[in-house]
């Protein structure tokens, strides 16, 4: 049992001992403890400014208007709400000045600022210069035109906006482009070799178009091709053999593998 907390039991200890033994007093005082007991649970909603992350839409509506937060807008997002209305009490006591501003802004727009005239060129006194910070955000029609018609129930009335810059951030990003490639190939053979042994892969996701080119010179005894070829996309090919009129036609091995459609001319 709480020794200390609202309770029925505890109100009717607390009675004097003369009204303990009075039945209606005692049916008083536990019905009223009864009713004070739920009580804790509504006294926590006071506590407006510690809650105001925790409270519904509509409650944020209504409390905007009590607190006379002129630049409230029913259409921002619950979470703008939340921030225009725990900076609206500094707004309030800072009417008129560049933090206003700033703060009054940055609900709607984190990291925007207000630019004071004495800190850009061209600048005169009583002006100044927005730089709104659209980083992150999904514009509405219309948007950011209504942020700045609200500037005006907080900024000075002497003052004068010279312009408004906005600012939009991108975090690094990585670019994969995929395209054709195109490859020609030319092997020189010298004079004097007995044999040579071509082996290649090549895996490409794309469209792909070679043609390679061997001169073959005289003497040559045997010659041995072996290519494997992935493609995953549309592949082309063209070889071309030179061989001297007076050397007997090597043997020759294509093997092609690919996974598209293929086009391959061969001149011996």
């Amino acid at each position: 049992m709480n020794k200390h907390g609202l309770t029925k039991e505890n109100l009717v200890a607390t009675l004097p001992p003369a009204l303990r033994t009075d039945p209606s007093v005692v049916a008083l005082a536990e019905a009223l403890g009864e009713v004070l007991a739920v009580r804790p649970a509504e006294i926590d909603r006071l506590r407006i400014y510690p809650a105001i992350d925790t409270l519904d839409e509509p409650l944020l509506d209504i409390l905007a208007r009590d607190f006379k937060v002129d630049w409230w807008d029913p259409e921002y997002s619950i979470a703008e709400k939340q921030r225009t209305l725990k900076g609206s009490w500094y707004v309030h006591k800072k009417l008129g000045t560049a933090g206003a501003v700033k703060r009054a802004l940055g609900a709607i727009y984190p990291g925007s600022d207000a630019e004071p005239w004495f800190k850009y060129e061209g600048g005169m006194p009583y002006h100044f210069r927005l730089h709104i910070n659209l980083t992150g955000e999904q514009l509405a029609q219309g948007k950011p035109a209504n942020v700045i018609e609200k500037v005006r129930f907080y900024q000075s009335l002497r003052d004068h906006m010279d312009g408004i810059q906005y600012t939009i951030s991108f975090p690094p990003a990585v670019l994969h482009i995929g395209g054709g490639t195109g490859v020609q190939a030319e092997v020189g053979v010298p004079a004097g070799t007995d044999a040579y042994d071509f082996q290649s892969i090549l895996a490409i996701g794309g469209a792909i178009s070679a043609a390679p080119s061997i001169g073959v010179p005289h003497g040559m005894s045997e010659y041995l091709f072996s290519e494997e070829l992935h493609v995953g996309g549309v592949f082309s090919m063209r070889e071309e053999f030179h061989v001297p009129e007076d050397v007997t036609e090597p043997p020759k091995t294509t093997i092609l593998r690919t996974g598209g459609v293929c086009t391959m001319i061969s001149n011996p």
